[in-house]
């Protein structure tokens, strides 16, 4: 192919077709092709290992081939024609056309490639061949997504908005929940909240862990998102600047008639640490029964979310995971020492946005009667990605590998976890008018509020500071009022409190505006009175 094209062009200039002062021809030129012929030979010659590689890798395929095959029935011809199984010629096929394309590039772009651009040309070309695959979770890990997820699930401290996300069936993302506290919330951005575009970019069908990329970012820096609001007529814009995000994910406070509640927001390395102290001072101050909380926990660390389980369960299957090989699966089971005392009565709150690793947690208590799932139906996330590192160890790609089977051997993927007590959350700002709210968020009115009487009261604790807050709202309804601002009493109250939590680092029990958790109250009641898991 490439000397095709050199002979045409000799050809052209032997006919004197190409003039003598623009000759291409010239020694300088002459040489650059030499150069350039010699790195694409070099890369056939590489292809041509690569492919011998593959065919190396293919033995079961081999094997195959070796066998008489039975004689189908129809049934099985009729599904193999509606999707057959690759053979190794294929994959043969497609690395040539692959090499083809990339030997055009090479040859023919109008420039030379720098080293930076080539890598660049290589890790677009694996990005595009897993999201070939339709799976939003499978995709390549670049070195920049490596240390974020390092951030994430590792040392839970990074650069970014605090708002938890998941994707939506339209090739989107929701917003799960803004976290108490950060910019997220101070911009006033809601569950439910749909982002379609980052910095005018569209985000429609990008891997989860692109997205995540780009809402990250250094300290300081500003991001634009698109938002399409449910009840809004067009999407708006919305310019955040990007904070620290530094959240424990786990959070703990006793309850009235000594119920303990547990908040787990996600599962990094050290969240099955974070949950010791907690359980065990609850203990210690004379819990009776325990609430654990987790809605809007779209997961993380696997392992992480076994162990928060193994907490609960004395024996019997935590998880198994199902593959496609059978390297890819396992049986995670618990231990005999528990963390929470076996007869202690248990409620799971979980709703829509929890997922994973939540939905592990969830599965195995509900399969083994441990307690009872309060909420909605979760997300429905089952599956198993592992990372496959690069030559370089700074790349890797992610790949779905498994499914999880809950202990009863459910599937978990599209289908989730359905709760014993089915509890809907209202849609708290509904009658409100977005306007008025856009203004009370973009004038930090709540923000100043909660930071300037807490710099002033640092002597009171925590309960003295939110009593004396909450007395002092119709201050604030003064302010917001001589600045035109007409929102109710309770959403001023409600945000109010949710700032002094993510300030405080306390978890926000709000029964007033919280049905979920107020009926998880009442469940958990009846357990204790029925002396009964």
């Amino acid at each position: 192919m490439i000397r095709r094209h050199f002979t045409l062009l000799e050809g052209a200039k032997g006919k004197g077709l190409v003039g003598s002062r623009f000759s291409i021809f010239d020694s300088r030129f002459q040489s650059q092709i030499a150069n350039r012929e010699s790195k694409i030979r070099m890369l056939y010659i590489l292809c041509s290992m690569l492919f011998i590689l593959i065919l190396v890798s293919f033995p079961t395929l081999a094997k195959e081939s070796e066998q008489v095959p039975e004689l189908p029935s129809q049934e099985a011809v009729e599904q193999e024609d509606e999707a057959q199984a690759y053979e190794r010629d294929d994959v043969y096929q497609q690395l040539q056309l692959f090499s083809t394309a990339l030997s055009y590039v090479l040859l023919n772009y109008y420039k030379d490639l720098t080293k930076e651009e080539l890598e660049k040309v290589m890790s677009g070309a694996i990005s595009g061949m897993l999201q070939g695959l339709g799976d939003r979770y499978s995709f390549y890990q670049s070195e920049t997504r490596r240390k974020r997820e390092q951030e994430n699930l590792f040392y839970a401290k990074f650069g970014g908005l605090g708002i938890r996300i998941l994707p939506s069936p339209d090739g989107f993302v929701n917003i799960v929940q803004p976290m108490e506290g950060t910019p997220a919330m101070r911009a006033g951005l809601r569950s439910g909240d749909k982002i379609i575009k980052v910095d005018g970019e569209s985000i429609e069908h990008k891997p989860i862990e692109d997205v995540i990329d780009t809402l990250r970012g250094d300290v300081g820096t500003d991001v634009t998102i698109t938002i399409a609001r449910p009840g809004r007529d067009a999407p708006f814009d919305v310019t955040i600047t990007r904070g620290i995000i530094d959240f424990p994910s786990v959070r703990s406070t006793m309850m009235e008639d000594q119920i303990g509640y547990i908040r787990i927001s996600s599962f990094t390395a050290e969240t099955a640490e974070e949950l010791k102290e907690p359980l065990e001072k609850l203990k210690a101050e004379g819990m009776r029964a325990l609430i654990l909380d987790l809605r809007g926990n779209t997961g993380g660390m696997m392992s992480s979310a076994v162990k928060v389980a193994d907490a609960f369960l004395s024996d019997g299957t935590i998880v198994s995971t199902d593959g496609r090989l059978d390297k890819f699966d396992s049986e995670y089971k618990a231990g005999k020492d528990v963390l929470c005392p076996m007869d202690m009565p248990l409620a799971i709150l979980v709703n829509g946005s929890s997922a994973s690793g939540s939905e592990i947690v969830a599965g195995a208590v509900k399969d083994h009667k441990r307690g009872i799932i309060v909420g909605e139906k979760t997300f429905g996330k089952g599956v198993v990605q592992q990372r496959f590192p690069l030559d370089d160890q700074h790349t890797a790609v992610s790949i779905t590998v498994s499914i999880y089977r809950t202990p009863s051997g459910k599937s978990i993927h599209n289908e989730g976890i359905e709760p014993d007590v089915e509890v809907e959350h209202p849609d708290l700002l509904e009658g409100e008018d977005d306007e008025m709210l856009t203004k009370l968020f973009e004038g930090e009115y709540i923000d100043k509020f909660v930071y300037d009487y807490l710099d002033k009261h640092r002597d009171q604790d925590t309960k003295e500071q939110l009593r004396s807050l909450e007395a002092k709202i119709q201050e604030l309804m003064k302010t917001l009022a001589d600045n035109k601002i007409q929102v109710s009493d309770r959403i001023v109250s409600l945000y109010v409190r949710r700032t002094f939590a993510g300030v405080k680092y306390i978890p926000n029990i709000d029964l007033e505006n919280d049905p979920q958790l107020a009926a998880a109250i009442e469940e958990i009641k009846k357990l204790m009175t029925q002396g009964t898991r």
